[in-house]
Formats: C-alpha cells, sequence, structure tokens
C-alpha cells in the first residue's frame, strides 16, 4: 500500500522507533543513525536521487510505501 505523503510525518516515525530500530533503519538506508537523526528527522538537509532510493528501500522494509517522487518531494530540494 502507498502511503499518502500528506499522511507521513518522517519526523513522528522516526521519533516512535527503538535505538534498535533506529539502527536497522539507518543500517538498511546505508547511513548513519547521526545523520537521520540530525538531517532527515527536521528535513534540514537535501538528499541525492541515491540517498532518496535507500531511504525509500529503507522505509519499505519497515511497512512504509512511498513513491520516489514522494520522497524527493519531501527530502530533495
Amino acid at each position: 500500500m502507498v502511503v499518502d505523503m500528506k499522511d507521513f510525518n518522517f519526523k513522528i516515525f522516526w521519533n516512535g522507533l527503538s535505538k534498535r530500530e533506529r539502527q536497522q533503519f539507518a543500517d538498511s538506508a546505508n547511513l548513519t543513525v547521526q545523520y537521520v537523526s540530525i538531517h532527515l528527522r527536521y528535513c534540514s538537509r537535501s538528499v541525492s536521487l541515491q540517498t532518496a532510493k535507500r531511504l525509500q528501500k529503507a522505509l519499505n522494509t519497515f511497512g512504509i510505501e512511498l513513491t520516489l517522487d514522494q520522497i524527493a518531494d519531501k527530502f530533495m530540494k
């Protein structure tokens, strides 16, 4: 099921993860927990297309299916 980006809040998603789940998410996106916590949680940094694809894959592993366009709209400025 594809999630409507208007209904998805990455900060709430991230804050709801346990420490172990955060590490699993970061590992599956090939990012560090610190990078996700600082830059992605607050959408303070634009990501590359490659990182957007890795985010999409990581979100899919957690049951959040977003299109690449939705991720680009949120994280690529």
